[in-house]
């Protein structure tokens, strides 16, 4: 059974408005009240890979990172103060897991969205503009923090005219599977 209160906000569109966002909803809730974790529900665009989330299934990224395909290519390079990746909540992720919600090892946030082809990474991975900046808006505050993403498009070429047919669908799915988790009994 849920107890206490869920506060629902949109934090804005990129990273910088995501942060801003994400840091004045935290905030807002006052001094009084300090919230047990954040829980991040968005879009993806998936990785063009044999092994991926289908269409409109939520996902659960184990970490998220920082990404430049300038700093990926060798072309530029991130200071190393510079916190690049966070790791999600381990127990929000089974949590989440445990209501349907697909593991992946990565989301990628990206400053803009990908046009062309995806990012060459080692493993399967899906693409977020906010996830990142919301993470570290969390851990900032030491609050437990977890990314869910509805897969709404693949990334590439077509990415924004499937975004705009799925996001609805997706972000959908991310909620009835957030929902999911929060009403069920925590497993012990």
């Amino acid at each position: 059974m849920l107890r206490g209160e869920i506060v629902l906000e949109t934090t804005g569109v990129g990273l910088v408005e995501a942060a801003a966002g994400a840091s004045r909803v935290i905030a807002c809730l006052g001094p009084e009240v300090r919230p047990r974790g954040v829980i991040f529900i968005g879009t993806a665009g998936v990785a063009p890979l044999k092994q991926r989330p289908e269409a409109l299934q939520a996902v659960v990224p184990d970490r998220i990172a920082l990404h430049c395909q300038r700093v990926t290519d060798g072309d530029a390079y991130l200071p190393g103060v510079m916190v690049s990746e966070v790791q999600a909540n381990r127990a929000l992720s089974r949590r989440l897991q445990q209501a349907g919600a697909l593991p992946i090892p990565l989301a990628i946030c990206p400053i803009g969205i990908t046009r062309t082809r995806a990012p060459r990474l080692p493993r399967p991975f899906v693409e977020n503009l906010e996830a990142f900046a919301v993470a570290r808006a969390a851990a900032l505050l030491k609050l437990p923090f977890i990314a869910v993403l509805g897969i709404s498009n693949t990334i590439g070429p077509n990415a924004h005219v499937e975004w705009k047919a799925n996001a609805k669908a997706a972000s959908d799915a991310a909620c009835k599977t957030v929902a999911s988790a929060l009403l069920r009994a925590p497993s012990r």
